[in-house]
């Protein structure tokens, strides 16, 4: 999926990028919320004229749990993100003379489109692993979603070579984009869905209020699961193919996983693998662990990131836990630096 790669990368680099920091502050998670409430009715006011919005508040709280709304029923893994939280990770600040330089120029285009890193909210992907060009991404920023902001992300992708002139077909109305591979919605001012040709009909009802969201096919019980609100979660069903091969090592058949990761302090990733036999899982589970913990040692992993993992079943789940400390980042990712 070339072309959403292209505009993705233009759109997605600058806040999904694993080197995080504190550049954007004042706008963050508090501010990002009260002003998506407040465009969410008329999709904001601007000169681009009044874009009617089915909620511009709904990619905001956590990561963006509500704009799965605009993902399609055959999306089997969800991925939601908080980037206003994310860009206030001080490794951002700390990996920032690492940086790339395609990362550096979509931060400058942005910025150019007046949508700077300081805008952006939340983002949700939907992936269907089974098919071809199946892909689905919610977006909030504010501003992104106006007409004069996608005019110049067009000229900056063409201008950067990313795009070849007029490969991008924005509506007079801008509540449209497309090309021969990707489709894109102007929900409102500050909300845009991005998907696979394949899909465009599918995210048109959607954004209509129409249609069957992925919320509420198969993934429901897995949304339910896992707690949305936090920075990071996933969602997803595990394929029989997949899950029957694990089922040999495990000593249970996995069926889904859901898993979050909350950067407040330091780093809390909680796992839950959907399985039959959970119990017996995670006694297995723990023995494999007790046995090879002290390899992580030997490969720069502190010490507290591996003390920390917790092994359960409470549900017919496995769960995983496990924590870091703030310094624990910084340290794995001098380990990684010195790797590279």
């Amino acid at each position: 999926m070339r072309s959403v790669a292209l505009l993705a990368a233009l759109l997605i680099l600058p806040a999904c990028d694993k080197k995080s920091d504190d550049k954007a502050d004042a706008t963050a998670k508090k501010s990002g919320d009260a002003n998506a409430k407040g465009d969410g009715e008329k999709g904001g006011d601007s000169k681009d004229g009044d874009k009617d919005s089915k909620d511009t508040a709904a990619a905001a709280g956590g990561g963006g749990a509500s704009a799965v709304t605009y993902i399609p029923e055959s999306a089997t893994i969800l991925v939601g993100v908080d980037i206003a939280t994310l860009v206030k990770n001080p490794l951002y600040t700390a990996n920032k003379a690492d940086f790339d330089k395609d990362f550096t120029k979509a931060l400058d285009a942005m910025s150019k489109c007046e949508v700077p890193l300081e805008n952006w909210k939340t983002l949700v992907m939907g992936i269907n692993p089974d098919g071809e060009e199946t892909v689905t991404v919610a977006i909030q920023a504010t501003g992104l979603g106006k007409k004069s902001a996608l005019d110049c992300i067009k000229k900056e992708m063409e201008a950067d070579g990313k795009s070849e002139k007029d490969e991008w077909t924005i509506a007079d109305d801008g509540k449209t984009f497309s090309n021969k591979e990707a489709a894109g919605f102007a929900v409102s001012d500050d909300l845009i869905v991005m998907t696979s040709l394949p899909l465009k009909d599918s995210v048109a009802e959607l954004v209509a209020g129409k249609g069957k969201p992925a919320s509420a096919g198969a993934m429901k019980a897995l949304l339910a699961r896992v707690d949305q609100t936090k920075p990071v979660w996933v969602s997803a069903l595990i394929p029989a193919q997949f899950g029957g091969m694990a089922g040999a090592t495990l000593g249970g058949t996995p069926t889904d996983v859901t898993m979050t990761a909350d950067f407040s302090s330091g780093l809390a990733l909680h796992v839950a693998v959907g399985i039959d036999k959970p119990a017996d899982v995670a006694k297995k589970a723990q023995t494999e662990w007790d046995k090879n913990k002290a390899l992580l040692g030997t490969l720069g992993v502190p010490q507290t990131i591996a003390d920390s993992v917790k092994i359960g079943a409470a549900d017919k789940t496995l769960t995983i836990d496990l924590s870091a400390t703030d310094a624990d980042p910084k340290s794995l990712t001098e380990m990684a630096k010195k790797e590279l």
